[in-house]
């Protein structure tokens, strides 16, 4: 009787079908209804801008702190603050910035996303934020409303995805500051049953005040330490940013981050 019993709990075991895992580092991760997810990240940041009037270096040290809350089967709000301490060195002309010059500054954003698509396969999500920056603005507090949309297919070991995004100033008194930023990217993503995902991406950004195009890499890789928490890195690198003035700019980028689901 016992050898029956335990020749059936081990053909149970053997045909049950695994619990589904939830990658919760994917491009298009909402949290469910009443869920919370928090996403706490620090990171360095080095710029350098060359040109025929100036050569100076921005140096950026940045914690950021993310809530995302599940209000509706495939919409959630958010609310991001982040402190960034910067210092600019070197030959500057024409942009206001002091040689030497010390800033911390806080930057913060609210928005909302909606899976309008969600197959399990096939996805589409629409973003929408209101924030106001202080970092790298002269002339005070940049106020701004940004729009993004993106879709991706999930062909089982990787997912490709796409979108563009655009950034709209609100009611700036200086002319600097009213000029629209635009962007666009294509990436892939990489899930391995909790315990590893990756992802790659290619960026295209263009300012219209500065008329600056840069094209940026991003990768990142986040280790699952339970289905619900995730620690990672990720980094970035401008392949290329040209612009007014013949300026070229030197950018990376990189940090690490926690995030969990509760």
């Amino acid at each position: 009787m016992k050898r029956t019993t335990y020749l059936t709990a081990a053909l149970l075991l053997l045909t049950a079908a695994p619990v589904q895992a939830i990658d919760i580092t994917s491009p298009f991760y909402l949290p469910r209804t009443g869920q919370i997810v928090s996403t706490t990240a620090a990171e360095y940041n080095h710029k350098q801008v060359k040109s025929d009037s100036q050569n100076y270096h921005v140096r950026d040290r940045v914690l950021s702190q993310n809530i995302e809350y599940g209000v509706a089967p495939r919409v959630s709000v958010e609310a991001q603050i982040q402190n960034a301490w910067n210092r600019t060195k070197g030959t500057i002309t024409d942009i206001g910035y002091e040689n030497g010059r010390e800033d911390t500054n806080v930057d913060w954003r609210i928005g909302t996303k909606y899976n309008i698509v969600n197959t399990g396969f096939s996805f589409a999500q629409l973003g929408l934020g209101y924030g106001q920056k202080e970092t790298h603005h002269m002339n005070g507090a940049y106020k701004y409303v940004d729009f993004g949309a993106k879709i991706g297919q999930d062909l089982g070991i990787v997912m490709p995805y796409a979108g563009i995004g655009v950034e709209f100033p609100v009611a700036q008194s200086k002319e600097s500051d009213n000029n629209m930023k635009y962007e666009g990217y294509i990436g892939l993503h990489h899930y391995l049953y909790n315990f590893l995902s990756l992802d790659a991406a290619l960026n295209l950004n263009y300012d219209e005040m500065y008329e600056a195009r840069e094209w940026r890499t991003d990768l990142a890789a986040d280790y699952f330490l339970s289905p619900y928490s995730t620690i990672g890195v990720y980094g970035s690198y401008v392949i290329d940013d040209s612009g007014k003035w013949d300026s070229r700019a030197y950018e990376h980028q990189i940090g690490i981050r926690f995030k969990t689901v509760f």
